[in-house]
């Protein structure tokens, strides 16, 4: 139910935008008409223009001053779940890695019983009398 909601405020907030945008583009489309009547001779005083102009130029960097904030928390978000991701996949690398040090761990220890084993019969091997010791050629 939340990501429909989400959704749906993000397709509110793009229709407004669209909406803000095609309402700048028929702005300066009527102020280039008025510049070009100007320069013929008439139509809206100099002030009247300049006075257009920068509203359009503050209407632009507005909106690209929403679309870099916008993108902005974007990456922030990107950011977090990457991290996420990275602290989750390294904690399963960890606990996969860890289990196969115990059991190399435990293989080492069943081998150095079996040393120790085989240690003690050799000593107990070389305590036996000498008549019981093959001969070496």
């Amino acid at each position: 139910m939340v990501k429909m909601k989400c959704e749906h405020d993000y397709l509110r907030r793009d229709l407004l935008s669209r909406i803000m945008l095609v309402i700048t583009i028929v702005l300066s489309l009527i102020t280039i008409y008025q510049i070009m009547r100007h320069l013929l001779g008439g139509s809206w005083a100099a002030e009247g223009l300049i006075i257009a102009m920068l509203g359009i130029n503050m209407t632009m960097t507005f909106s690209q001053g929403k679309e870099i904030t916008q993108l902005q928390v974007e990456m922030q978000h990107l950011r977090h779940d990457v991290d996420s991701f990275k602290i989750n996949e390294f904690g399963s690398f960890k606990t996969h890695v860890e289990k196969r040090f115990d059991k190399i761990e435990t293989r080492l220890s069943m081998v150095g019983r079996g040393m120790e084993k085989i240690n003690y019969h050799l000593e107990r091997m070389e305590q036996l009398p000498s008549r019981f010791h093959r001969k070496r050629a």
